[in-house]
């Protein structure tokens, strides 16, 4: 029975200390609510940062055993992306070390779901065993299997995903055999795919699944399933059972060597790399990569500076508790007992802010699955809350508790008993620079790395709404249509596009007006190889490319675009016309080394079979990010090269507001085909919005951490500065009884403060100029070590500091020194 007293008396023992160290905590409501509520915010962002890295990095694909698929990645081209003829060998020659190789696509096609009900539909063109390979099983019906990717346009059969089923077919329980019209071709639905299941890439989210059989019906004028020069196929491999990524390795590298010599004019210089799946390979796994480490360090910054500010009050207070604690000690109390209780306070206020924290993180992931891109297709942004995360957000709770608490309750019970007894200041932890003025240093270091990057984050905000485009969106709009989904042949492509452009051009308040494919900033752009004509055809892995554009005459009118040199295109441009071309500043730089662009003028180049003169020079301009290096472009005259995939833009004119044009262009589009599938009608400040997300997200993430932690950074200096006022009202009354002025008095206080302000300020410039290196990918314009932001950061800091400590020195320089003399 003896152990059991002994356990009860134990939690008995422990359940006082946790009901003392809370009814401690309700007596000082103002510091406990500041510390809950600053832990709150600390914990809860860093529980959704870290509830966004699991989503996109750390949690497995929702399929069976993902740690045997690999991505196979050309890093050619950065991306898993191979010519589907290679794929068909690689699964041939690679039974010994995959059990299977397959290869998707991603696609849009026009959706008819009944009559007048079009609408544009994101899904995946898959190998017939994609489902197999992955051990995907179904929810309703049955999957695609090989056999349904045997005979090319012979197998008309569709897999929708959960979320079409319920978003767009209602959870119709009879989904099996519906009809499902694809760009004019009628599919018959054979199953729903599990719930939780949107394919093999953590950023995009497809509503149906088809297979490469079909690729003519569904990419009308393909020509990648038979040509090996065409690398857009993603593609996935399993791992045989007993089969290490290394041992794969090598013996794929033997297999893309043969494929090199066999193919030499398509393959020279291929070497596939094994990867892990789910952001294009490479291609958009770093950037991934480099956005959760931004978001990570900042929330652990944030909960650092809490901790510190936290970690520093309690010092404070636990100078307030020196007589009490030396009183325990003097009676028999151990210094582990005393300890433990004050790490049970600091556990106590760690835990109720980590709850509100949860709460708080439960909100933030919540808007973020909940948000919605500006894009036309589904976005994966499903973040939740599972048991990793909830383990993670308790284990931070209670490293926080530790991190706040357990300093300030070393240094509490670290007392000499006879000075505490006597209430006596002048123990040796009142030298110069106690640990808690050292804590709001550290504090005021880590907000000004804070401020500084804030500042930079701001400034290239700011420069992102400035930086030259190459085009101007002000004035403008776009609006989207595939006339290649809807069956249109290229003659009838041009003539619906011209005509098109005929009835916009007459509407009232239209400036101008004209057609391109994919626009700048936009998704679905194409690069060419290209070379100067006269020399010879380069190898595969030394052709250099540039981005390409199909544009009407008037593009660059209607764009804004500056045309630098030379002519734009006309009507007279022609399919009988010797073929011409326009390149930006760039292509005369990178593809012809010209340092006059004047030079580029009349000079012809290959690309695409066939050889184009260059006729005119465009100012360069942002195409794929606002943060990209110059790149090399040129622009193919549309009545020469007609491009299906139409984006209609124009401008409106002088008076006339953009935004109230946008319905009446529709109108002309739905008049002149009812079937056609209309997208992205938006303005082109609206198109704007997705290149602009990163920037303002991160600006807006930095100004919110930065005003949270100078807020914090202002408490814990006014706290301490007061503390120490407290402290000394003895010796104030002295000198003021002695005849100090009360400016002196206050001088004496901000002369300290101001001291540990200036140091902890310098340090902060100095850490904040090694952080922001990290920055550098997601700035816009601004060089990491920006003088005026990391000056500003500096200087708002110090400010602040100094107003903090006013109140505190006033105070001082106001006692009555008949009243401090009298002060214990």
């Amino acid at each position: 029975m003896a152990p059991c007293v002994h356990l009860a008396s134990l939690s008995m023992f422990e359940m006082f200390e946790i009901r003392l160290a809370v009814r401690r905590l309700r007596a000082r409501p103002g510091f406990s609510l500041t510390a809950i509520l600053s832990l709150a915010f600390g914990i809860g962002a860093t529980t959704i940062f870290f509830s966004l890295l699991n989503s996109t990095l750390l949690k497995p694909l929702p399929v069976r055993d993902p740690q045997q698929l690999f991505s196979l990645v050309d890093p050619r081209f950065g991306a898993p992306v191979v010519s589907n003829p290679n794929i068909i060998d690689i699964r041939a020659r690679s039974k010994d070390f995959f059990s299977g190789v397959i290869g998707y696509r991603i696609i849009p096609v026009n959706a008819s779901l009944s009559p007048g009900n079009n609408s544009r539909m994101w899904g995946y063109e898959v190998s017939g065993d994609y489902f197999q390979l992955l051990g995907i099983t179904t929810r309703i019906g049955r999957l695609l299997t090989p056999e349904d990717d045997v005979k090319r346009g012979a197998h008309p059969y569709a897999v929708i995903t959960d979320l079409a089923w319920k978003r767009r077919f209602g959870s119709d329980p009879n989904i099996v055999g519906r009809e499902l019209k694809m760009n004019k071709h009628k599919f018959t639905i054979v199953g729903v795919a599990p719930e939780g299941f949107t394919g093999t890439e953590r950023f995009y989210a497809p509503e149906v699944f088809a297979t490469t059989a079909m690729a003519d019906q569904l990419e009308p004028g393909q020509n990648y399933v038979d040509s090996r020069s065409t690398q857009n196929t993603l593609t996935l491999g399993r791992l045989k059972p007993g089969v290490t990524s290394q041992q794969a390795q090598l013996q794929l590298d033997s297999v893309t060597a043969q494929l090199a010599r066999e193919y030499p004019k398509d393959n020279e210089g291929m070497k596939l790399k094994l990867v892990e799946p789910g952001w294009g390979g490479d291609f958009l796994r770093g950037g991934v990569i480099g956005f959760n480490a931004i978001l990570m360090a900042l929330a652990a910054a944030l909960l650092l500076v809490v901790c510190v500010n936290l970690a520093s009050l309690l010092l404070a207070q636990a100078a307030e508790r020196r007589k009490e604690t030396a009183i325990r000690l003097a009676i028999g109390a151990s210094r582990g007992q005393l300890i433990r209780q004050l790490l049970i306070e600091s556990l106590v206020l760690a835990l109720v802010g980590g709850v509100f924290g949860l709460l708080i993180a439960s909100w933030g992931v919540d808007a973020i699955t909940h948000f919605k891109p500006p894009v036309d297709f589904s976005i994966q942004t499903e973040v939740g809350i599972d048991w990793h995360v909830a383990l993670f957000s308790a284990t931070i709770t209670l490293l926080a508790s530790l991190f706040f608490g357990l300093l300030p309750a070393w240094q509490a019970t670290n007392t000499d008993l006879a000075a505490a007894m006597k209430n006596d200041v002048s123990d040796p932890q009142h030298r110069r620079w106690p640990l808690r003025d050292l804590l709001v240093g550290a504090q005021i270091a880590l907000s000004v790395v804070l401020l500084a990057c804030s500042g930079l984050m701001l400034r290239s905000l700011n420069n992102a709404m400035v930086v030259q485009l190459g085009f101007n969106p002000s004035g403008a709009a776009s609006l989207g249509f595939d006339l290649g989904l809807q069956r249109y042949s290229d003659e009838k492509a041009l003539l619906f596009q011209k005509d098109v452009l005929r009835r916009v051009r007459e509407l009232p308040g239209i400036g101008s007006a004209a057609v391109s494919g994919p626009l700048p900033l936009d998704f679905g752009f194409s690069n060419d190889g290209v070379w100067e004509s006269g020399q010879p055809e380069p190898p595969a892995s030394k052709m250099t490319s540039a981005q390409v554009f199909w544009v009407s005459p008037d593009y660059f009118k209607t764009m804004g675009t500056t045309l630098l040199l030379g002519r734009e295109f006309d009507d007279r441009d022609t399919k009988d016309r010797p073929r011409i071309l326009i390149v930006n500043r760039q292509f005369t730089k990178q593809i012809l080394k010209l340092a006059d662009p004047a030079l580029a003028i009349g000079k012809r180049v290959e690309t695409n079979g066939k050889t184009h003169e260059i006729v005119g020079i465009v100012e360069d301009g942002k195409y794929l990010g606002l943060s990209e290096a110059p790149r090399t472009v040129m622009f193919f005259c549309d009545l020469q090269s007609v491009n299906a995939y139409t984006r209609l833009v124009w401008r409106a004119a002088p008076g006339t507001p953009v935004e109230n044009t946008i319905a009446r262009v529709r109108q002309i589009v739905r008049d002149m085909d009812p079937e056609t599938t209309i997208f992205t009608a938006q303005t082109l400040e609206q198109h704007m919005d997705l290149p602009m997300l990163p920037a303002r997200f991160a600006a807006g993430a930095m100004s919110a951490f930065g005003l949270v932690t100078m807020l914090l950074a202002a408490i814990g200096i006014y706290g301490v500065t007061a503390f120490s006022v407290s402290r000394r009202t003895r010796e104030i009354g002295i000198r003021m009884a002695i005849g100090a002025a009360p400016q002196q008095i206050a001088q004496m206080i901000l002369g300290k403060s101001g001291i540990l302000i200036g140091i902890s300020a310098a340090v902060g410039a100095v850490l904040a100029l090694t952080a922001s290196g990290l920055l550098a990918p997601v700035l816009i314009g601004v060089d990491p070590r920006d003088w005026m932001s990391h000056g500003l950061g500096m200087g708002v800091m110090i400010i602040i500091a100094l107003v903090a400590c006013l109140a505190p020195a006033r105070r001082a320089s106001r006692l009555d020194p008949s009243t401090s003399l009298r002060a214990e």
